[in-house]
């Protein structure tokens, strides 16, 4: 990470977090001048700023509307961007409790690959196909 000049926020590139309650992985991008945008339906509803500048989006992911709204804010800004989709319907920490989701969703697994590639299909459009951006299970 490069430490970037003060400037307006419109100057700035965006380092961007989704599914990012923590938001502790933006710290080195806030640190070294990056404006950073957490998305996580934990967040207060709408918009806040906080003392350090985070900004935070109380906003539920699984909407195609609230996918379109962070492309139209961000698109073309983003330098980086993360994400930490809820993976315990494919991962083994939520493994014990597979057999009672299938009871209820026998297709729940194959939803949450969907939402995963719907998450990177996403930072692509943000980032674009030959940068780097992180998806955590």
């Amino acid at each position: 990470l490069r430490r970037l000049e003060r400037g307006t926020d419109e100057a700035r590139p965006v380092a961007l977090s989704l599914f990012d309650y923590t938001t502790l992985g933006l710290e080195p991008w806030r640190q070294r001048g990056y404006e950073c945008h957490a998305y996580d339906i934990k967040h207060p509803a709408g918009d806040t700023v906080t003392a350090n500048g985070l900004h935070l989006h109380g906003v539920d992911l699984r909407s195609d509307e609230a996918l379109a709204s962070i492309v139209e804010a961000h698109k073309g800004r983003v330098a980086f961007a993360m994400g930490y989709p809820p993976c315990t319907d494919l991962s083994r920490a939520g493994a014990r409790y597979w057999k009672q989701k299938a009871q209820i969703n026998p297709t729940f697994q194959e939803e949450a690959s969907k939402w995963i590639k719907r998450v990177e299909m996403l930072m692509v459009i943000l980032v674009g196909k030959n940068k780097f951006h992180l998806i955590e299970l």
